[in-house]
């Protein structure tokens, strides 16, 4: 149970607070839909694949841990529009809010990429 500190001073700890912090959103997000376009990969020596998902407005961090991503034939790229199902947690030593991925599904060219692609194009037409 989370007691308030306001109500005894007696102040959190990080390690505590950030293992309560988890132990809420893992309870209260177990399993979920996100869908959003992948920047940032980064795929380690680990076989772990870790990327951002991104939409106009925020980002989130993700985690697909390589007893999962063995399923998958590729990590997601950059630019590509996913369908992602997971939970949501945070890692404690860092204070990371981020998605633990269990499941990925392509969802299309991501809009930010065209976005992007298309005004490469434009001014590169222009000499730019």
């Amino acid at each position: 149970m989370i007691v308030n500190p306001l109500s005894t001073r007696e102040p959190y700890t990080v390690s505590r607070l950030n293992q309560e912090v988890r132990t809420l959103l893992e309870g209260e997000f177990s399993s979920l839909w996100v869908e959003g376009e992948v920047s940032n990969v980064s795929r380690p020596a680990s076989g772990h694949c870790y990327f951002s998902l991104k939409d106009a407005k925020a980002q989130l961090r993700c985690a697909l841990f390589q007893n999962r991503a063995f399923l998958f034939r590729n990590c997601p790229c950059n630019g590509q529009q996913v369908r992602l199902r997971g939970r949501i947690s945070l890692y404690e030593p860092r204070g990371d809010f981020q998605m633990i991925v269990e499941y990925v599904e392509e969802a299309g060219a991501g809009a930010l990429r065209r976005s992007y692609d298309e005004l490469r194009l434009r001014l590169e037409r222009e000499g730019l």
